[in-house]
């Protein structure tokens, strides 16, 4: 494109380079989806417009610069805001560009490598065994970057601690009451409470009798690390009992969960790993014990 094709009248303008002024096939004229929109239009406010147009910077004398590319517009033309590609790829189907990334969740800065939590604060037990009284708080969602605090009557005032023990006098008394109810808050922030209801009496009566005959519980993965988008697995010594299987992230907050009311001899699933390679962890719990297997995937 030369310089009688815009109409411009500068002889010193009409020996340049045309090469310099940014997507005159792009951005303004219409937007194509590589055009880096921020970058140009900086440019533009920086004069870069002015220029092309014969209005050269300060910085210009024609009697001494061979060009009117001085260093100061040269800077002009050499800025770029900072991105300088895409961070992911382009959809193959209309309208092609991917969903943005989810921006800001209350004060904190949520990237596309930092999952955030879909579900709201829950507590929950993820493992007791029925014959010494130990329990082991969990929770599920909420914001993970918050420390939770658990108390259960007959078990502990609020702590951060999860592993805790049923009072013996409560454990030992069949009469007494069969539910715990377990109380889980952001430490210091009592308006975020959430209670769960656990059973702790009717799983233990069927664990004692199904507990007799099998081994202790234990997983095995079958490849780790993976480079799979799901994680293949078998538990053993849980038959009779209910079994609840969950991956969390490296967070702690749980990526997918499965309950099987009434666990074979051998259980073997498929569950989904996290969108991203990262680490991962592999839970297994029971009434009478729980695992948990750290999972890579690359």
């Amino acid at each position: 494109m030369g310089a009688a094709v815009l109409g411009l009248t500068n002889p010193t303008y009409a020996n340049i380079n045309m090469q310099f002024i940014p997507n005159m096939d792009g951005f303004p004229n219409g937007r194509r989806l590589e055009d880096d929109v921020t970058t140009i239009e900086l440019q533009a406010v920086g004069g870069v417009v002015l220029a092309a147009i014969g209005l050269w910077y300060d910085d210009y004398d024609p009697k001494t610069s061979p060009s009117p590319v001085t260093p100061m517009l040269g800077g002009v033309l050499g800025f770029n805001a900072g991105v300088t590609k895409n961070d992911t790829t382009l959809k193959a189907a209309f309208p092609f560009v991917q969903d943005p990334w989810r921006g800001f969740i209350g004060n904190q800065y949520m990237g596309p490598d930092q999952p955030v939590a879909a579900k709201p604060l829950a507590a929950t037990v993820v493992g007791f065994n029925c014959s010494t009284g130990a329990i082991t708080f969990g929770r599920v969602g909420g914001d993970a970057n918050r420390t939770v605090e658990y108390q259960a009557a007959g078990v502990t005032l609020f702590t951060t601690n999860v592993n805790q023990k049923i009072e013996a006098e409560l454990l030992r008394d069949v009469s007494s009451r069969r539910i715990l109810v377990v109380q889980a808050r952001y430490v210091g922030d009592p308006a975020s409470m959430v209670t769960y209801n656990f059973d702790f009496r009717t799983p233990c009566g069927q664990a004692r009798v199904a507990a007799e005959n099998v081994a202790p519980l234990s997983m095995r993965l079958l490849g780790n690390p993976t480079t799979n988008s799901d994680v293949t697995f078998e538990v053993n010594g849980a038959v009779g009992q209910t079994l609840k299987l969950g991956v969390t992230n490296s967070r702690g907050q749980f990526i997918n969960q499965k309950t099987i009311s009434e666990a074979g001899t051998v259980e073997r699933h498929t569950l989904p790993l996290g969108e991203q390679p990262g680490t991962y962890f592999l839970q297994a719990s029971t009434p009478t014990g729980s695992q948990t297997i750290k999972v890579i995937r690359h």
